[in-house]
């Protein structure tokens, strides 16, 4: 009897989310129908690793036929704790599988203890030695996009990160000896194919993607762009928007982007980010209450492209302050932060400020900017102009006899009785800081 050839490589995760939580499998469909395989028991596999030379301390926990949760886990843990850890392991094991020309298909947790295992390349094995150096000591990709252990904490035990980055080495290894194998340079034992899959269900049909390209997006910054073009809002009235946001011109298909990857089914291409890292650092960073999470919206967008996924800003304020955070946060990192749809520097001749008195006493100020494609006004003003406007509204205030004693002055008696008359005045208040801020805008002045 012939031995089994090992026909595809399967990775199946089934907790793929989006940002806002919800499962990637319903908003995504594969195109790839793969027929019902033969599916193996538990008690169907000896309880010792086929391979002699293969030691229980040579594969990560969620690849053991039977986890020995309760000897790794100190004796203080809960019984509750154990079950969720064990039921934890047990769907990481399900996620990399194997299927051979015969029909059947042995999950990660299974292929070690079974014979077919000594006609899987040894690179292609679920072992601790194959993890690639770069994703041994670099940055953390991870595949497993369910809940974290502890449910209301962000932490992840050293088990699941060590069996990511072990399917993960090996979904790249298959990726290579997939082309090698189609090119009649290896050994034979390659797979022929590569699927992703949001089953792992053995015995039924399931929808899959064939994988073409499997890669690892660069650690570094990006694609995140700061950008105005948004949809008008329904009052008319453009009040200070902006988003930080996954450039979608860059995002090939948001429908296929999850927490941990991306998926672009027209070229077969599975990419993995780290995004999801990078989107928490910013969002703490983010002013709060102004700004708030936006995922996949699905109302038309300006480029006519749907945003991913990024973080909404409201007020001018909020805005400036949360562009400096982020640009600083980047540029530690060596990367930048694009603005869209784009930025241009304005001469300061082509700024005209103007300051206005309306008929019921209070004063307006405003800048008319001139630009290539027409003028505008700016009725945002600077912290400092807030305050002038404010004097200009209010008078000097100080109005009281007690105000007026810790007023610092150099005159004396009747001399500053004089002033103090004028300056209790409103009008001759709101006149003085009028004129004086013309005299420093470079404006007309009152008389």
């Amino acid at each position: 009897m012939a031995n089994p050839k090992l026909k595809a490589v399967i990775f199946c995760p089934v907790e793929a989310r989006r940002f806002n939580g919800e499962r990637l499998a319903e908003h995504m469909k594969l195109p790839d129908l793969m027929p019902a395989g033969l599916a193996l028991s538990v008690d169907d596999l000896p309880q010792a690793f086929i391979s002699q030379y293969i030691r229980p301390n040579d594969v990560p926990l969620a690849f053991h036929r039977e986890s020995p949760t309760y000897s790794v886990t100190p004796a203080a843990m809960s019984g509750r704790y154990l079950g969720e850890m064990a039921a934890h392991l047990e769907a990481i094991g399900r996620m990399l599988q194997y299927r051979f020309d015969d029909g059947t298909v042995i999950k990660a947790n299974q292929i070690l203890y079974h014979p077919y295992s000594k006609d899987v390349a040894r690179h292609l094995l679920p072992l601790n030695v194959n993890v690639k150096a770069d994703l041994q000591d670099g940055p953390q990709y991870i595949l497993d996009t369910s809940i974290p252990m502890g449910k209301n904490s962000s932490f992840r035990p050293q088990w699941q990160t060590q069996a990511e980055r072990v399917i993960l080495s090996v979904l790249m290894a298959a990726i290579r000896s997939m082309r090698l194998s189609q090119a009649g340079d290896d050994d034979g034992r390659g797979p022929e194919t590569v699927h992703l899959s949001f089953s792992d269900v053995v015995d039924v049909d399931r929808s899959t993607l064939k994988l073409d390209t499997i890669e690892l997006l660069p650690p570094e910054w990006g694609p995140w762009r700061l950008t105005t073009a948004l949809p008008h809002p329904v009052s008319g009235v453009h009040y200070g928007r902006a988003r930080l946001e996954l450039d979608p011109t860059r995002v090939p298909d948001a429908d296929g982007l999850s927490r941990a990857f991306i998926i672009d089914p027209v070229n077969g291409k599975l990419a993995f980010h780290p995004w999801d890292d990078q989107l928490s650092r910013l969002r703490l960073r983010a002013p709060k209450p102004s700004s708030e999470l936006i995922v996949a919206e699905t109302h038309a967008h300006p480029e006519g492209q749907p945003t991913a996924v990024g973080v909404h800003l409201s007020g001018h304020a909020t805005i400036q302050a949360a562009h400096g955070e982020f640009l600083e946060m980047m540029k530690e990192g060596g990367a930048s932060l694009p603005i869209h749809p784009g930025t241009f520097v304005v001469p300061a001749e082509k700024v005209k400020p103007r300051l206005s008195i309306t008929g019921d006493g209070s004063f307006k100020f405003n800048a008319v900017i001139e630009t290539p494609w027409g003028s505008f006004e700016a009725h945002g003003i600077p912290q400092v102009s807030a305050y002038l406007l404010l004097n200009l509204q209010l008078g000097l205030g100080a109005t009281t006899g007690y105000a007026n004693a810790h007023l610092a002055h150099a005159r004396r008696g009747l001399k500053r009785e004089r002033d103090m008359k004028v300056l209790r005045n409103l009008g001759f208040s709101s006149l003085i800081f009028y004129d004086a801020a013309n005299y420093a805008l470079d404006l007309p002045l009152s008389d």
